[in-house]
Parts: C-alpha cells; structure tokens; sequence
C-alpha cells in the first residue's frame, strides 16, 4: 500500500477507531486525552503510510502505536486521576448490568499496564494470545500467563469488594 488513497484510509479509520480509543482510554482515563491520541495514532498512519496488505497487520500496527503514544504521554504527565465514562462502559459490553461493568472497568483500569492490555485486548478486542505476542513483541507463553494472573488478581479483588 505505497499510496493510501482516501478511501483506503477511510475504511482503516472506519474500522478502527473505536478499538483504539478504548485501548487509548483505558490508559489514560480521560476522554479528552484519548480522543487526541486517537486521532494522533491515525495521523501517524497518513504520514508513515506504512507497506502493510493485510487489514490484520494494520489493526496490530494502530494498537503498537496507540500503546506506545499512550505510554509516552502517561510518562510525560505522570498521570493518575481516573475518570469514568458512561459511554465508554456501555459501549465495551453488552451485559444489562450497567454497575457491574462499572466495577469491572474500573478494577482493569487500575490494572497494572502489562495485565490491563492483555485483558482488554483479548477479552474487548477478540484478538487470540497468539496475535497479543505479536502486537506486544513477547512470548504467546507470556501472554497466557498474564492473562493468567490477571484474572487471579480481579477475582482476589472482586472477593475481597463482597468480603469486606
């Protein structure tokens, strides 16, 4: 894809965009910040107009850019405040029980980094661990452990909500 031509980036967007804003979201928990980087991640897109065929391969690219422009301007503003949107709960899941999707966001977001986007690639996403190693660059071995203990820890969390 030497040329991108309009629609081509139309459809790229089109497809797109929703995944990465939540991907972009769930690291920097603002809704202004996300839609920015967002935006920046599709930008990168036009200007490297990078030699990739498949639509698969452009998907793993935009989440490698969009983990890596989310990271930089997390380390840049040191960030921790956290703010919950309606429309970004309703949109990840389909479950009529608003609250507990609530709770579940909130405890993947408070996730460390390594866990948060594994969890929310595989189970958000739809993308097999196999496709997370690739788009992470580690081990499929090291993904499945992650996600391992990930879910290890929200149940620990989640038991402990109903306990205490």
């Amino acid at each position: 894809m030497k040329h991108l031509d309009e629609l081509q980036f139309e459809k790229v967007y089109n497809d797109n965009i929703q995944m990465i804003y939540h991907l972009v979201y769930s690291y920097l928990h603002n809704r202004d910040d996300a839609l920015d980087i967002s935006q920046d991640v599709f930008l990168s897109y036009l200007a490297k107009k990078p030699n990739i065929e498949n639509p698969n391969e452009i998907k793993f690219w935009l989440i490698r850019v969009a983990i890596n422009k989310s990271i930089n301007l997390l380390n840049y503003r040191k960030r921790h405040k956290i703010i919950f949107d309606d429309e970004i709960i309703n949109s990840l899941s389909s479950q009529e029980n608003k609250e507990e999707n609530t709770k579940m966001y909130s405890l993947i977001c408070n996730l460390d980094p390594k866990y948060k986007t594994i969890l929310l690639l595989y189970y958000y996403e739809d993308i097999q661990t196999s496709e997370i190693a690739r788009i992470l660059h580690m081990k499929e071995s090291t993904v499945r452990m992650r996600l391992h203990r990930a879910r290890a820890i929200l149940k620990n969390q989640l038991e402990r909500e109903t306990n205490g």
